[in-house]
């Protein structure tokens, strides 16, 4: 009785003449709409390509939980619209009217995201909206009058769909639809419902965090077909419990998850081809402007003497998981969750394999942070990874160089090798070795907190010591090669992961911007019968396997498994762009304006465009203007591999 009288109170509130039935009528009606939701969220599943036990209980569990998350705002919208209108007939239409609006938005919007998703491969965002409001987007997204037409009659039918099921739940209270909906919101339904939608949520979110775990590829790329998907991860509390984690030879006897489209079609390779050694070497945080005759000695003469040497180079990251993905995969940043997710390596490592290469790759930080045992060199067994992330960073790299020497001289039995190694000299704090200090001043140490830009020469002539530690590991690299008389049949690759800025913008180290000084690298490429040169063109790590493929026998165009151009190609076109990523963002770098591709909201609002010299513009405009082909393509290429 009590809880009768307090309801009562309640409802007299806001009109004499309320009824109890109107709002459960109103729970009806919401209801009745994630019911749609719920159904319109269900095609999402026909873009999940890998389906096992793991992906069904995903989809199971989390489907209901995200319709009601979508449902939620339109929901409480109409009920608030109609909460402040007393005369009871008067809510009633404005409860149909705001229902209708808000509802049919909701369906619309994920309608045109499943649309987004079946074409072109990715979910709606702020960059899709910008694109699509710059004059010309639609036509340049292939939207026709015909298609216009098609849109505005989807449209017309939802607003009709939701304006009689309003109609039907709202007004026609005797009806059968309206009784049996507004009885599943009695107070203790709302509390089971509650409870479930919670149960569901845990369930769901753990069965993603368990696939993560036991690195099971399938959940994980069904995850991404959710609009508005949040990633769990519970790693920690799993080896808390005591549940052991597969071993990377464990992984290796499974069948990887399946990046359809990659590579977009077949790879031909001539049967005739020539197996040329490989050796790659990455440098962490190596800047641009560091490859100098004053700096890198070895390094400079081995450019001159044998290289082709790239000057306006930009790494496809501004840190090194991005920047090592897409130097290998020639793909852009925004693909490596996807490719996490499925297990899947390299093709250039692939190519590797099925030549029977020995191979042998060393790292003096870590394979497993980032996770390039689970992208790169996802295929390669742990005997060929070595990583020592113990100690100092340029004696990391003095015992990993002698292993790398070691390699390159030993015997591989008649097979061609390939040997990758990561060094960590010149990563922060910038440490190096006496006899290396041959620029001064220079800090003796290196604090964030308490180092500014009034002493950034100070601190770019220790990192100008660390280069310089690091270009002794490199010239004994050149040297053996030389001596052993490798370089006719040996590719050589040598490039940094990413940048480093120091205060040029306000900023010590990377991966705070995409100012050049964080995303420009050096890139030397010798191949075997190629004349040393200077490109003075925009270059990007995407390029670089693009430029590797044809040794590997390939005939396909670049296009088909690459974002990158062979730019030593006769006929090579001139890159007028490149893609720059960063964890969740990504960074549009034309030649003459830049700007972050807004994905996402709060990107959208804050995106900032700056010029050639990163110098802030006054609004992002004179990009669009400037680029809305390439922009458009971009938008097409952030998925042209995976949908």
């Amino acid at each position: 009785m009590k809880k009768e009288r307090k309801r009562e109170r309640f409802y007299q509130r806001w009109s004499a003449d309320a009824k109890f039935d109107d709002w459960r009528q109103l729970g009806g009606y919401c209801l009745a709409a994630y019911l749609i939701n719920l159904v319109i969220s269900s095609l999402f599943l026909l873009e999940v390509k890998n389906w096992d036990t793991l992906t069904l209980v995903l989809a199971a569990t989390l489907l209901p939980v995200y319709a009601l998350v979508y449902t939620l705002p339109s929901a409480l919208l109409t009920l608030l619209s109609a909460a402040f209108v007393r005369p009871r007939r008067a809510r009633r239409i404005v409860a149909a009217v705001a229902g209708t609006l808000f509802f049919s938005a909701t369906q619309l919007l994920l309608l045109a995201d499943y649309g987004l998703l079946k074409n072109f491969g990715y979910h709606f965002n702020p960059f899709v909206w910008n694109l699509l409001t710059t004059p010309g987007g639609f036509a340049s997204m292939g939207m026709r009058s015909n298609t216009v037409i098609l849109l505005s009659s989807a449209i017309a039918a939802d607003v009709v769909l939701n304006g009689a099921l309003a109609y039907l739940i709202l007004f026609l209270r005797g009806g059968a639809i309206s009784l049996r909906m507004y009885r599943v919101f009695r107070s203790w339904r709302k509390v089971a419902l509650l409870l479930l939608a919670i149960v569901l949520g845990f369930t769901g979110a753990t069965v993603f965090a368990w696939g993560f775990y036991m690195n099971h590829p399938a959940p994980l790329l069904a995850s991404t077909c959710i609009p508005a998907f949040q990633r769990v991860r519970m790693n920690n509390f799993f080896k808390m419990i005591g549940i052991r984690e597969p071993t990377r030879d464990e992984l290796l006897m499974r069948v990887p998850g399946r990046i359809d489209n990659y590579p977009c079609k077949p790879i031909v390779r001539r049967a005739d081809r020539k197996k040329y050694n490989v050796v790659w070497l990455a440098c962490e945080s190596w800047r641009a402007d560091m490859l100098t005759p004053e700096v890198m000695p070895n390094t400079w003469r081995f450019a001159e003497k044998y290289g082709i040497r790239f000057t306006r180079n930009y790494s496809g990251g501004n840190n090194t998981r991005m920047g090592v993905f897409s130097m290998f995969y020639g793909l852009y940043g925004s693909y490596w969750h996807s490719f996490l997710d499925a297990r899947r390596g390299a093709l250039l490592i692939d190519w590797m394999i099925e030549d029977g290469y020995d191979i042998r790759c060393f790292t003096s930080a870590k394979f497993s942070y980032p996770e390039f045992d689970k992208t790169v060199f996802a295929k390669l067994p742990s005997s060929a990874l070595n990583s020592d992330d113990d100690g100092v960073t340029y004696v990391r790299d003095i015992r990993n160089t002698a292993r790398l020497l070691k390699f390159i001289g030993g015997d591989h039995q008649g097979k061609p090798f390939m040997t990758f190694m990561f060094f960590e000299s010149p990563h922060y704090p910038y440490e190096f070795p006496p006899e290396n200090a041959v620029f001064k001043p220079f800090v003796e140490k290196v604090d964030y907190l308490k180092l500014g830009p009034s002493r950034a020469e100070e601190i770019k002539n220790r990192t100008r010591n660390c280069c310089r530690t690091l270009d002794g590991f490199l010239g004994q690299v050149f040297d053996a090669l030389e001596k052993q008389g490798r370089l006719d049949d040996t590719i050589v690759v040598v490039l940094g992961d990413h940048g480093e800025e120091i205060f040029e913008h306000g900023k010590q180290g990377h991966g705070q911007n995409f100012t050049d000084e964080q995303t420009r690298t050096p890139l030397i490429i010798h191949l075997p019968g190629q004349q040393p040169r200077v490109y003075d063109r925009m270059s990007s790590h995407l390029d670089v396997s693009a430029i590797l493929a044809p040794y590997f026998g390939v005939e396909n165009p670049a296009s088909d498994f690459s974002h990158g151009i062979n730019l030593l190609a006769p006929d090579a076109p001139k890159r007028r762009y490149t893609v720059i990523t960063q964890y969740e963002k990504s960074f549009f770098t034309g030649e003459k304006y830049k700007m972050p591709l807004p994905l996402d909201k709060f990107s959208s609002i804050t995106a900032r465009a700056y010029d050639a010299e990163d110098r802030e513009l006054p609004n992002t405009k004179v990009v669009y203007d400037e680029y809305q082909n390439e922009l458009m393509e971009v938008l097409q290429d952030l998925s042209r591999f995976i949908k």
